[in-house]
């Protein structure tokens, strides 16, 4: 049986999508909502809710029109004016129009996230905001901006024209990188928060796979998340297992024969994107029998072409660190210090460089370096890795 967090989570986008379609009010809908949420906390352990989104729906449905006939009492809708299966009809269309919503290009990355964690997985603003690395009062203050931005552009959560769609979906494909990233690689360093991301990214990516068949970078993200998450059961927990530690009978086969027929798929739509080749790197490091069967040098070959599609300096440290699996330490400090400025206050940077110095035998420079990881992590689980690398040099 699922918890109820991730029950919530799982539900939450979808009700607010379907709610808000309905009665056209944010505010309205979110303290329903919130509502809901607090009645399925008494319900949860003694009831079994089979459909929870249609539940929820039901609940906050009725709150809002209970408030509505004490406030409007000419309002003449009745709660059973929509079924909860003629509500779970338009989940998919629902669902989709408020993704686009919280991926529209007037609002910025960073608050398209906001709004993805807040809107589609329920989250409570302190969660978010311990996420973000942010306090409760730029959270507060950022969402209140971002909304007031949706209602002077006329944002109205339905699905764009075909005219806009092209450049919007792609808006909305990388909002659900973004939030995946997050899941795997974010600083909250909270295992919950992070899985239920992961799924929930997803099930959305899913969703849009669905409705806009024929989409290349679609598939090769979805490929993408799938080879990645397949090894979430090898490293859920809260120490960082590192890859070449990670037991690979614990991998969901499953999962990376599915991505790896994805890839294939969306390889003979079109022209590859950052995306394919993202999910072939994983791949390699996927479909591998063991660590030492990894194929670095194919591995270093794509972030060559990664890097003519989409130059990241995060992508040239990725590679730097598949350089020094081969042994070609100079080659991969080169590179490490040429995007020095660049990732500067990054602790992964600096951890890829103890490694390097712990290998080529310079333990002050490790530990300086290492140190320096420590003091910029916000992640709970990474400084604890840390500090035994510290002790080991030690």
């Amino acid at each position: 049986m699922q918890s109820f967090e991730s029950a919530i989570s799982n539900a939450y986008g979808t009700a607010f999508a379907v709610l808000n379609k309905r009665f056209q009010n944010v505010q309205q809908v979110e303290d329903a909502l919130q509502v809901a949420c607090i009645k399925a906390i008494d319900k949860w352990p003694t009831e079994n809710i089979v459909n929870f989104k249609a539940w929820l729906i039901k609940v906050a449905t009725n709150y809002i029109l209970d408030e509505l006939k004490k406030h409007k009492p000419d309002y003449v809708e009745h709660a059973d004016t929509i079924s909860p299966v003629e509500a779970a009809y338009q989940y998919d269309d629902a669902t989709l129009g408020l993704l686009f919503t919280c991926c529209h290009p007037c609002i910025s990355q960073e608050n398209q996230l906001t709004l993805f964690l807040k809107w589609v997985m329920g989250f409570d603003n302190t969660s978010i905001a311990r996420a973000l690395l942010i306090s409760d009062k730029t959270l507060e203050q950022r969402i209140t901006r971002t909304k007031r931005k949706l209602r002077a552009n006329k944002v109205d959560f339905t699905l764009p024209t075909q005219v806009h769609l092209p450049t919007r979906l792609n808006a909305v494909i990388k909002g659900l990188y973004l939030v995946f990233n997050e899941g795997y690689f974010g600083n909250s360093g909270h295992v919950l928060v992070s899985n239920t991301l992961c799924m929930q990214a997803i099930y959305l990516m899913r969703l849009v796979c669905r409705t806009f068949r024929g989409n290349a970078a679609s598939l090769a993200l979805l490929s993408l998340m799938l080879f990645i998450q397949a090894r979430s059961p090898a490293r859920a927990t809260n120490k960082i297992i590192l890859l070449s530690h990670q037991d690979r009978s614990k991998w969901n086969k499953l999962q990376i024969a599915e991505a790896d027929v994805l890839l294939q798929k969306s390889l003979k739509l079109g022209r590859p994107t950052a995306y394919h080749i993202q999910a072939a790197i994983a791949g390699l490091h996927s479909q591998a029998l063991s660590y030492q069967e990894t194929d670095w040098p194919q591995i270093i070959l794509l972030y060559d072409k990664l890097l003519t599609y989409e130059y990241s300096p995060v992508a040239l440290l990725n590679q730097s660190v598949a350089l020094m699996e081969l042994g070609r330490w100079d080659i991969a400090e080169e590179k490490l210090i040429s995007i020095q400025e660049s990732l500067r206050s990054y602790a992964p940077y600096y951890i890829a460089f103890g490694y390097l110095y712990k290998h080529t035998h310079r333990i002050k420079e490790a530990t300086r370096s290492l140190k320096s990881a420590y003091s910029l992590s916000k992640n709970a689980s990474e400084k604890e890795y840390l500090q035994e690398q510290l002790k080991r040099l030690k």
